[in-house]
């Protein structure tokens, strides 16, 4: 019998089970649909030189939650929101503001993470320091970079996190 008779596409030995119609409409609607991410962030004074480091610190979907006043968006403290906050700012032409984030070992967690940091002494900015910043007033972080992204991206950073777009 051929593999496509069985529901599936032969891919490097491993069988992919065929998508079905309601799924692909559904890959076709957020692959074709684009929203606008915005990185908003703003100048920090690193504790270590004393110099300015602009940090990128949220990515705002433009329109996506309009509707709600509880969230402006995703907090990019670590993780797979920062590195995906690094490569917004890149295809934006912003690879400066992207090159203070990176992997950096922390003393008070004992571990490594990506994190954003000093541009100059390669300070780590930590989660605390996040964290507290976007308690208070988000929309007067600075827009950093605009970027129209698939619908699909989003989806799929919301749904790692573990958040679901409304």
């Amino acid at each position: 019998m051929p593999l496509g008779a069985m529901g599936g596409v032969l891919l490097a030995g491993v069988r992919k089970p065929a998508l079905t119609p309601c799924i692909e409409a559904l890959q076709i609607q957020y692959v074709a649909t684009f929203v606008t991410l915005r990185v908003r962030g703003e100048e920090y004074e690193c504790p270590t030189c004393h110099r300015g480091t602009t940090v990128p610190m949220l990515i705002e979907p433009v329109g996506v939650f309009e509707d709600t006043e509880w969230c402006h968006g995703l907090s990019a403290q670590s993780g797979v929101v920062l590195q995906y906050a690094a490569d917004l700012l890149k295809l934006a032409g912003r690879g400066d503001l992207a090159g203070v984030i990176k992997l950096r070992f922390s003393k008070s967690t004992k571990q490594a993470y990506v994190s954003n940091g000093c541009r100059y002494c390669d300070t780590l900015f930590g989660d605390y320091f996040m964290s507290t910043r976007l308690i208070g007033d988000v929309d007067g972080l600075e827009v950093l970079a605009e970027v129209q992204r698939p619908l699909v991206e989003l989806v799929l950073l919301t749904s790692s996190l573990g958040r679901l777009v409304a």
